[in-house]
């Protein structure tokens, strides 16, 4: 089985579109003290700020939860119970300042 990275424009896709399309796809983690790995098998669409579900409702910028106002494609990671949680940014980047 071969694997190749998606170029970084597969994340400007609109959100609910990209939660299907992430489905069944491998993640990986590179770092210098090892790969780490593991394929997606569910996901959820939260659509930003808007969404009363999402960390970033009402437009909430903290330093933690910036990088999901930032370009698609960055993660912003996250523990619930048991589990680490991946929340991939989508669409365009919005053009605004940091505000904290």
């Amino acid at each position: 089985m071969t694997f190749r990275p998606v170029d970084a424009s597969f994340f400007e896709q609109p959100t609910l579109e990209l939660a299907q399309s992430l489905l069944g796809m491998l993640l990986v983690k590179e770092t210098d003290s090892g790969t780490s790995s593991g394929w997606i098998v569910e996901t959820e669409a939260y659509i930003g700020p808007e969404d009363r579900a999402a960390h970033s409702f009402g437009n909430r910028r903290t330093p933690r939860t910036e990088v999901m106002f930032g370009p698609p494609g960055y993660v912003y990671t996250y523990v619930m119970h048991t589990h680490c949680l991946v929340n991939v940014v989508s669409g365009k980047a919005p053009v605004t300042r940091k505000r904290y």
